[in-house]
């Protein structure tokens, strides 16, 4: 008797969708405190990415010791989790030790990351922000003590902080701080998830539809915010890296972009140099303005670029749309 001669094709293409099973997510694991896990912050990068264009399947899981600086996370339960967790990434998340403390963090870090590269997946750092009344005074030392040890190591950072001081500078009507004004705000939480999405997985988070309860414009500008510093941090040829090169304080006021076209209104000299979304330079214009400039060039195909400005001391990035 052969049974399977009677099905119908219909029936016998319903047996296979069923018995193929989807694509495993991407397994992210998070060490951190209340930084990370305010607003459940993780969670909401996974719904994020699966809302993305093309879709993303990722699953995170935290760790979390509230108040807690990373070389409390050392414990041999930790070092389990990161053995048999069958991570792709784990993010270790600094508390302000980075500038209080920095050996003791880079300490820190030097043995997680040993830990995780044995258990064949990839360290991802966390940097985040200080607490407003301390941040003048230590956010650049916060800064060099995670790009020290992400080049040591040769580990990516998630540039959160970058995107955190752009959203404060250039649209302080998106609250940034809870009002303890230290821990993170939704939108907060919002934006730092939407960077490791841009981080990890190199793809451009504004095309993700979900919103996690805010409106769509701030959310918008939140998502374009934590692509920009990506790109500036992450992605950028050396020349257009930097650590004074963050994101802002260009304002529409002295840049606008429209579609292909960028107007510049300040009479200052200004350099705008266009990149693809794989980091590649491919124009650069050079001039004094007021200027309009059309980014679309012949062969251009359709898509998302970005140019950096450069007006004065200020610097953005700013998505460009070739129709």
């Amino acid at each position: 008797m052969k049974p399977f001669r009677t099905l119908k094709g219909a029936a016998l293409f319903a047996i296979v969708l069923f018995l193929t099973p989807d694509a495993a997510p991407t397994r992210i694991l998070f060490f951190g405190n209340s930084y990370t896990a305010f607003n459940e912050m993780p969670a909401i990068a996974d719904s994020m990415a699966s809302h993305c264009n093309p879709p993303i399947a990722m699953h995170s899981e935290m760790s979390i010791i509230y108040g807690g600086e990373l070389s409390r996370h050392l414990l041999p339960e930790n070092f389990r989790k990161i053995r048999i967790g069958g991570w792709t990434y784990v993010v270790l998340q600094g508390y302000e030790d980075p500038a209080y403390n920095p050996p003791e963090f880079y300490r820190a870090v030097r043995i997680l990351n040993d830990s995780i590269r044995a258990a064949g997946a990839q360290t991802v750092l966390y940097e985040t922000w200080i607490r407003n009344d301390l941040r003048s005074r230590y956010t650049t030392v916060l800064e060099n003590s995670y790009d020290y040890i992400s080049k040591e190591l040769k580990i990516p950072c998630a540039p959160v902080v970058y995107a955190f001081e752009a959203m404060l500078a250039s649209h302080p009507e998106i609250p940034m701080f809870d009002p303890d004004m230290q821990h993170p705000s939704p939108a907060a939480s919002y934006l730092a998830a939407a960077v490791f999405i841009g981080t990890i997985f190199r793809q451009d988070p504004t095309t993700s539809t979900f919103t996690n309860g805010l409106s769509a414009a701030p959310a918008k500008i939140l998502r374009q915010a934590a692509w920009s510093a990506v790109l500036t941090r992450t992605n950028l040829p050396t020349g257009a890296k930097g650590k004074n090169n963050r994101p802002g304080p260009v304002t529409e006021a002295l840049a606008r972009v429209k579609g292909p076209a960028i107007s510049i209104a300040s009479n200052e000299r200004y350099s705008i140099q266009l990149f693809g979304a794989d980091g590649k330079s491919l124009h650069t214009w050079r001039g004094k303005g007021p200027a309009d400039i059309s980014c679309a060039r012949s062969g251009m195909s359709r898509g998302t670029y970005y140019a950096l400005i450069q007006i004065h001391s200020g610097k953005s990035i700013l998505p460009v749309v070739v129709p």
